[in-house]
């Protein structure tokens, strides 16, 4: 008999520490990557796209696993609305 299996299916999300921030002030970014499939996901990596993150090698997450990561970077130079997506 073969059971039908979906894969790995990674889910990332990230927020952050504040609302609004001043010109040059700092931000805690709060990352998650879940693997909400029913099989481990192999050679995983976490790219966050800001300068001075580097993909990070997460390799094996397993089937339900969740892990996050925290980044601490600089706010934006200009005033405006930013999304974090």
């Amino acid at each position: 008999d073969f059971v039908r299996v979906t894969g790995p299916a990674p889910v990332a999300a990230c927020s952050a520490d504040a609302s609004t921030v001043n010109r040059g002030g700092q931000i805690l970014l709060t990352c998650s990557l879940t693997n909400r499939g029913d099989m481990a996901g192999r050679e995983t990596k976490l790219t966050i796209n800001l300068t001075g993150i580097n993909p990070e090698e997460v390799g094996t997450l397993n089937e339900g696993q969740r892990i996050e990561r925290r980044y601490r970077v600089a706010a934006p130079s200009q005033p405006g609305t930013y999304t974090i997506q």
